[in-house]
C-alpha cells in the first residue's frame, strides 16, 4: 500500500520541476536538446536537499535559480567526463566553454583514484 506522502512528496517534486523549466526553459543550453532535460549545478551545491524542511527546500529552490543550467543527459554526462579528466585546469575551462556549458571552479573536481 502506498503512503499517502509519498505521493504528495511527487506532486510535489513535479510542481517544482515545472516551476524551474519555465524560468530556465525547457531545452538544454548546450545543445538545445529537449530529450532527457536535468537541472545542472553551476558551481555544485553543498546540502542534501533531503535534510531541509519543505519550505526550507523552497527557499533554497529560489535562491538557486541561478545556480542552475538545463542540460540534457548527454551534454550533463560531458561536462562530468570533462571535469573528472586529467587534462589541466584551462583546456577543461576551454571546452565547456565551446559547449555553452558553465561551470565554477573546475579545479575543484579531482579524478578518483
Amino acid at each position: 500500500m502506498k503512503r499517502e506522502g509519498t505521493h504528495r512528496n511527487t506532486l510535489n517534486a513535479r510542481r517544482r520541476k515545472e516551476f524551474l523549466f519555465n524560468i530556465l526553459g525547457r531545452y538544454c543550453i548546450s545543445c538545445f536538446s529537449t530529450k532527457n532535460l536535468r537541472f545542472d549545478h553551476i558551481a555544485g551545491r553543498n546540502y542534501n536537499p533531503r535534510d531541509l524542511s519543505y519550505l526550507s527546500r523552497l527557499r533554497r529552490y529560489m535562491k538557486e535559480v541561478e545556480n542552475l543550467q538545463v542540460l540534457c543527459e548527454e551534454c550533463n554526462n560531458y561536462k562530468k567526463l570533462i571535469l573528472l579528466s586529467d587534462i589541466p585546469t584551462e583546456d577543461k575551462i576551454g571546452l565547456l566553454k565551446e559547449n555553452n556549458i558553465q561551470c565554477c571552479h573546475p579545479e575543484k573536481f579531482i579524478r578518483p583514484k
